[in-house]
């Protein structure tokens, strides 16, 4: 299966989408930090069958933004990228997702992006514009090198993770504390 969507999670996990987004945090609702009962409360507030893609559905991926999650997916070869807020971490990981996107093979299954184009949309800033991955440097005012980590004068690598074997960095925290305790 060829991926158009993918969730980046606040630890940096890249995460592929096999249909839609709010279908993966709903079959998977403690991954993003939410329960089945509180995404089903927001789809009774809005009076909307579970699934829909209307205004519940609005609700938690804003959430989710809100809560450091960055939501990708190509849509007839253009990049859409939305994100609460642009940090420098992010932009490494954002180049980084360009390089593999480029290069094609997992998670993209061998078909390389042709598309550098992207349509970022910062909600926190209400900041929406159409550029390339390359101008993404220039545009948001990064004084980085394009591909590299200024720390290390690596290439920053992003992990991939299907949903079902993601876990995310509190668990681990919160699970090693209660295993050095005992």
């Amino acid at each position: 299966m060829n991926h158009e969507g993918f969730f980046l999670s606040p630890d940096g996990i890249l995460i592929p989408v096999d249909s839609k987004h709010i279908a993966m945090v709903i079959d998977c609702p403690e991954k993003f930090g939410m329960t089945r009962d509180q995404v089903e409360e927001f789809y009774r507030r809005h009076g909307e069958p579970l699934g829909l893609e209307g205004a519940a559905r609005e609700e938690i991926l804003r959430i989710l933004l809100r809560n450091g999650w960055t939501r990708i997916r190509n849509n007839r070869g253009l990049w859409s990228v939305e994100t609460q807020s642009m940090t420098e971490i992010l932009l490494f990981r954002l180049r980084a997702f360009a390089a593999m996107a480029r290069k094609g093979g997992k998670p993209f299954y061998g078909k390389a992006s042709g598309s550098d184009e992207v349509q970022l949309a910062i909600l926190g800033t209400g900041l929406k514009q159409h550029l390339t991955f390359s101008e993404l440097t220039i545009k948001t005012g990064d004084r980085c090198s394009p591909l590299n980590d200024q720390t290390t004068g690596e290439m920053m690598r992003l992990t991939v993770s299907a949903i079902d074997d993601y876990i995310p960095v509190k668990d681990l925290i919160r699970d090693k504390k209660m295993t050095s305790r005992g």
